[in-house]
């Protein structure tokens, strides 16, 4: 799940066809953090300028990402998240 300023709100954005492993633990019943999946969450904040803690760096201009909707249409998941 990605976070992004988008029309001047924040919304959290999940990335068709891409899966990764879980990066952190959500307590019982959930899938343990992996540190693949954690590797992941490190590349994709290189890729986005973003410190450890996902914020823009101080030191890069912030990453720009162009949405394009499969079929033109904004779709959203159980979890409210932009797909």
């Amino acid at each position: 799940t990605l976070h992004v300023l988008r029309e001047g709100r924040l919304e959290k954005l999940r990335l068709l066809g891409v899966d990764t492993e879980e990066v952190r633990d959500n307590g019982p019943g959930s899938k343990p953090a992996t540190g693949l999946g954690r590797a992941a969450s490190a590349h994709m904040k290189e890729l986005l300028r973003c410190d450890e803690k996902g914020q823009p760096r101080a030191d890069a201009a912030p990453a720009s990402i162009e949405l394009e909707f499969e079929g033109g249409q904004e779709e959203r998941d159980t979890f409210g998240r932009l797909l």
